[in-house]
């Protein structure tokens, strides 16, 4: 009886965390860990069980936001993608030479 409450309180703890979060800060927590967890195994594989662990909230999350686990690898993919065209974007605007321009893009693929 005593785990059972241990278990349930550790639940509520956990809920409690994920309710007091805002609905787009949840979906990039659980995109944050996807991407941060790829890295770190060298690998796409991830388990959804793992990506929610990681990100602090229930694994179920990832069907609600995403509908599945392919759905948050594309939701991924679209995040990157829109962060590198405004990455590109602001190396455009550089008032420097096309030479600088290319060390900067360098610099920031080698980092």
């Amino acid at each position: 009886m005593m785990v059972c409450r241990r278990q349930g309180a550790m639940m509520a703890t956990r809920s409690e965390k994920a309710e007091s979060r805002t609905r787009g800060s949840i979906r990039d927590a659980l995109l944050d860990a996807a991407s941060a967890l790829m890295r770190e195994q060298d690998k796409i594989d991830i388990g959804i069980v793992e990506i929610a662990a990681r990100a602090g909230v229930n694994h179920g999350m990832i069907r609600y936001y995403f509908g599945d686990k392919e759905g948050m690898l594309a939701a991924l993919l679209d995040r990157d993608v829109i962060r590198a065209i405004r990455q590109l974007d602001a190396l455009f605007r550089l008032p420097v030479t096309p030479t600088a321009r290319m060390r900067i893009h360098l610099e920031g693929i080698l980092d």
